[in-house]
C-alpha cells in the first residue's frame, strides 16, 4: 500500500473527524516532475485492463462531432488542437504496465496536428450528411494503442464553402461527457478565436 504524503494523510484526517476543510489552504495542484509516471486512477485501470481483454473492439472510443457555419483557417485550427494538446497533460498521455502496475505516462510533447481534409462539395447536397456519418464512423472504429500518441484524432469535413463538421475521436481514458462540454469545447472555441485575430490564448495555464 502506497504511504500518504503528510498534505494527504491532513485532509484524510478532516473528513473523518467531519471537520470543514482548510479554505486557507493552497487549492492548486503542483505540476508533476518531468518524466515521472503515475499509477492510474481505480476508474482508469478498469478501463485499462477491459481494453486488454477485448482485443480488437473499440469500445471506448469517443466521437464527439464540432460544426462550423462560417469561414475557417484550416491551420489555425491545427494550431489550436495544438495548443490544447500543450496545455492539457492528459491530452499526451499514454498507459501501459509499469514495475508493478499499470501506469500512466505523461509525455513532454505531441506530434503535430495535421488534420484529414475530406471534401464533399462535389457530392450531390442529399448525400453529403451520409458520408459525413460514414467517415466519422469509419474513423471511430480505428483502435487506439494506449501505449502510443496520440489517444485522440480528428478529420475535417467540408460540406460547403462555409460549412464544416470536425469529427474528433477520443478514448474514453481521456475524457468524459463533462469534460467535454465543460472544457473541451470552450476551450477549442476560445483559442480559435484569439488565434484567428492574431492574439494569444486568451487562457491560463
Amino acid at each position: 500500500m502506497t504511504a500518504l504524503s503528510d498534505t494527504k494523510q491532513r485532509l484524510l484526517n478532516r473528513l473523518k473527524s467531519g471537520a470543514a476543510p482548510d479554505r486557507h489552504a493552497p487549492q492548486d495542484i503542483p505540476r508533476r516532475p518531468a518524466g515521472n509516471t503515475a499509477p492510474q486512477s481505480m476508474n482508469q485501470e478498469q478501463v485499462w485492463t477491459h481494453v486488454q481483454m477485448m482485443g480488437d473492439t473499440p469500445a471506448y472510443n469517443e466521437l464527439i462531432t464540432l460544426h462550423r457555419h462560417g469561414p475557417l483557417d484550416i491551420a489555425v485550427l491545427e494550431r489550436t488542437l495544438d495548443e490544447m494538446n500543450r496545455r492539457h497533460e492528459m491530452w499526451r498521455t499514454t498507459f501501459a504496465m509499469g514495475e508493478d502496475e499499470p501506469e500512466q505516462i505523461v509525455h513532454p510533447s505531441a506530434p503535430p496536428v495535421k488534420l484529414r481534409l475530406f471534401d464533399l462539395r462535389k457530392l450531390p447536397l442529399k448525400d453529403r450528411a451520409q458520408e459525413s456519418v460514414r467517415l466519422a464512423s469509419a474513423d471511430a472504429s480505428a483502435l487506439f494503442h494506449l501505449k502510443e500518441l496520440p489517444l485522440w484524432r480528428a478529420i475535417l469535413v467540408r460540406m460547403a464553402d462555409e460549412e464544416y463538421q470536425l469529427h474528433m475521436n477520443l478514448h474514453q481514458l481521456l475524457l468524459d461527457g463533462v469534460a467535454v462540454y465543460r472544457v473541451l469545447l470552450p476551450e477549442v472555441i476560445a483559442i480559435y478565436e484569439a488565434f484567428s485575430q492574431g492574439t494569444p490564448s486568451p487562457l491560463p495555464d
